[in-house]
Parts: C-alpha cells; sequence; structure tokens
C-alpha cells in the first residue's frame, strides 16, 4: 500500500525550503523582443519585467531586436556577428521571454 504525505506536512516543508533561498537566485532569464521604433511600448513592458525578475533574484539580459542584424528570412545569407550573440545569450538562459 503507498503511503501519501499529510498535505499540510508537506506545504510547511516547503515554506520552510523557499525561505532559505532566494526562488530566482541561480535563474538567467533573457528577454527578447521589441520593434524598430525609438520608442517601442513592447521594450517598455519587457523591461518591466525583467526589472522584477531582477528583484526576485534572477539575472537578467536584454537583447533589442530592433538593434540586431538578423536575416531571419534571407535564405543562404552569411550569419552576421548578431545572429552568434543571439545564440549565445539564448543558449546561457533557463528562461526566455519574448515581447
Amino acid at each position: 500500500m503507498t503511503r501519501i504525505a499529510d498535505p499540510t506536512l508537506v506545504t510547511a516543508a516547503r515554506r520552510r525550503y523557499i525561505s532559505r533561498r532566494s526562488p530566482m537566485s541561480s535563474v538567467r532569464i533573457l528577454g527578447f523582443g521589441g520593434t524598430t521604433s525609438p520608442a517601442s511600448s513592447t521594450i517598455v513592458a519587457l523591461s518591466t519585467v525583467l526589472d522584477a525578475a531582477r528583484e526576485g533574484g534572477a539575472t537578467t539580459e536584454l537583447l533589442h531586436a530592433g538593434q540586431l542584424a538578423i536575416p531571419m528570412y534571407e535564405w543562404g545569407a552569411a550569419a552576421p556577428p548578431d545572429v552568434q550573440r543571439f545564440l549565445d545569450a539564448t543558449r546561457r538562459a533557463d528562461a526566455l521571454v519574448w515581447a
């Protein structure tokens, strides 16, 4: 017979564990998005999300799509340095926020 733990004990143990560490202390979050507009409201919203994550202890990075030269639809085009920058940042991240 399988015994199920008392939910109140599990919840109390989980609270003690969470209180001992910052929930985002080792999380790396990449924010990617924006438009070509210098006054992009999308970047403002994305920055707000990343600011909140940083306050929670996460390490964040923002890549503004309007400032990267990424040839997404040019078949056979040579990849510029911004493509490698994007790939490297994506590989380092634990989570992605796209806007």
